[in-house]
């Protein structure tokens, strides 16, 4: 039996965590179950969806609205509840990943597109690794590496550019990569050269206080002293004889 297709769940929704004061119910899309994002009515009905959410449900399942049944027209919300969807105050939904901006619905959209914290996935088709706007290794580049970049350009560059091209291109990747690790080799070296004068440096200080620490109390040792025998002390006296048996056990 031929299984079926899986479809990917996406949430267009605002969740209702991120909201100042409590949001309506009126204004929840029945599709994510969050606050409607760029929210979008049913003609017949009313009811509120994200514009995203009822697109892609149009698409994949059918074009009836879930509420009512009927044939789905769209239409954008009437003036009162959109003047009060748009009177909402709440945080930038990429909180939990550090942002602290807050404001209006208007604002907190025009916010997303430049949020240093929105989650970026990189753009190179055989990478998997995600990071955060702010942790861009190269600017301007939705790449998590000099090597995600390369792979990207040459993706876009197969099929378009003749194979002259993409030779010289991958010739100058691989001449790139060479001189970047060595690079990387040798600040390493140098690191690990440093350590090891910094640890050299730090032995010799150490030995020196030592030395000095002997050449205060070497005055004070004397063999047998306090061995079942009394003696008298010099103390700290450096130009003392030295202590003096008292009496032999």
């Amino acid at each position: 039996m031929k299984g079926k297709k899986r479809v990917e769940f996406v949430i267009y929704g605002l969740h209702p965590a991120l909201f100042c004061s409590e949001v309506d119910n009126y204004f929840i899309c029945p599709i994510c179950y969050f606050v409607a994002s760029d929210p979008v009515s049913c003609k017949t009905c009313e009811q509120i969806y994200c514009e995203g959410c009822i697109d892609r449900y149009s698409k994949i399942k059918e074009n009836k609205c879930r509420v009512c049944k009927f044939d789905l027209e769209i239409t954008p919300l009437r003036k009162f509840p959109r003047k009060v969807y748009e009177s909402f105050f709440l945080y930038c939904p990429n909180f939990n990943y550090g942002c602290r901006f807050e404001g209006g619905i208007k604002e907190i959209h025009e916010h997303k597109s430049v949020c240093d914290f929105k989650k970026l996935n990189c753009a190179n088709p055989l990478c998997a690794h995600n990071f955060l706007a702010k942790d861009r290794p190269i600017p301007d580049s939705d790449v998590c590496s000099i090597q995600c970049l390369d792979t990207f350009r040459l993706s876009e560059m197969l099929g378009k550019t003749d194979r002259v091209e993409i030779s010289k291109f991958f010739w100058k990747c691989l001449q790139n990569h060479r001189e970047h690790y060595e690079e990387t080799i040798e600040k390493e070296f140098l690191d690990i050269t440093s350590g090891k004068n910094t640890v050299k440096t730090e032995m010799e200080g150490e030995l020196k206080e030592l030395e000095d620490y002997f050449e205060d109390v070497k005055w004070h040792i004397h063999l047998g002293k306090y061995v079942n025998e009394s003696w008298t002390c010099c103390q700290e006296k450096k130009d003392a004889i030295g202590c003096s048996l008292l009496q032999r056990p």
